[in-house]
């Protein structure tokens, strides 16, 4: 049987699941007589080890939201067919999944539901692309607040726009990859992990400690450790 000659460390798995957007269009399956489509997603799990290096694609469905209950009958297979015990779940924050996770009373106060079968908790965690995005998307649309001591600072798209217009159009500048197009992401642009990333890089970082401590942008100074 699968698993028979792995250990129990080793049958330590995290499922992750995602729905995604296929060809809208019908096939011939030859080799099964049948016809195919059209279907407009398919939803497909992954089991992958959380101590050993493997992974496994272990179920599939066509237009079909992850719901609890086939999360917990594909959570409890694994566990009495080959004896693999889900640790964590990873998916993305898409409005049916953010559902599925009000079902089963996840929130940012619980972060973990029963195990089907057993007396122990499973994890729920956040893709960290989708979240980089979300964090990226609200940053740019609203801000943040950060709380120091009994006082509140803002911080918004302005400290971007300030060490943009600090570098100007010099080749030499320190974050030559963002451009005004990193603030103002639209439509489909929004979706895009890539520039989310490179406007959180630890480049972009840098060079706004360095411009602060510089006092080459006063906005810069104003929003740094060494300016508050």
């Amino acid at each position: 049987m699968i698993g028979d000659s792995m250990s129990d460390l080793e049958k330590l798995v995290v499922l992750s699941f995602d729905e995604v957007y296929i060809s809208h269009d019908i096939c011939f399956d030859k080799a099964a007589q049948q016809v195919l489509g059209p279907h407009k997603t398919v939803q497909v799990v992954m089991a992958r080890g959380l101590c050993k290096s493997w992974k496994q694609p272990i179920f599939y469905s066509y237009d079909t939201p992850m719901t609890k209950d086939i999360l917990n009958e594909i959570i409890t297979k694994l566990l009495l067919i080959s004896g693999f015990l889900v640790v964590a779940v990873v998916s993305d924050m898409g409005t049916t999944n953010m559902g599925m996770w009000k079902s089963m009373g996840i929130s940012y106060t619980n972060s973990s539901f029963k195990h089907p079968s057993l007396d122990r908790n499973i994890h729920v965690l956040a893709d960290v692309p989708h979240l980089i995005k979300l964090i990226r998307n609200n940053y740019l649309d609203h801000g943040f607040v950060f709380l120091y001591g009994i006082g509140e600072k803002f911080i918004g798209k302005n400290i971007f726009q300030s060490l943009l217009m600090a570098q100007g159009k010099s080749e030499m500048r320190f974050t030559y990859k963002v451009t005004d197009h990193h603030l103002n992401v639209r439509g489909a642009q929004r979706q895009k992990v890539k520039t989310a990333v490179q406007l959180f890089s630890r480049t972009v970082s840098k060079a706004i400690q360095y411009y602060a401590d510089k006092n080459l942008a006063k906005p810069l100074h104003k929003f740094t450790t060494n300016g508050r």
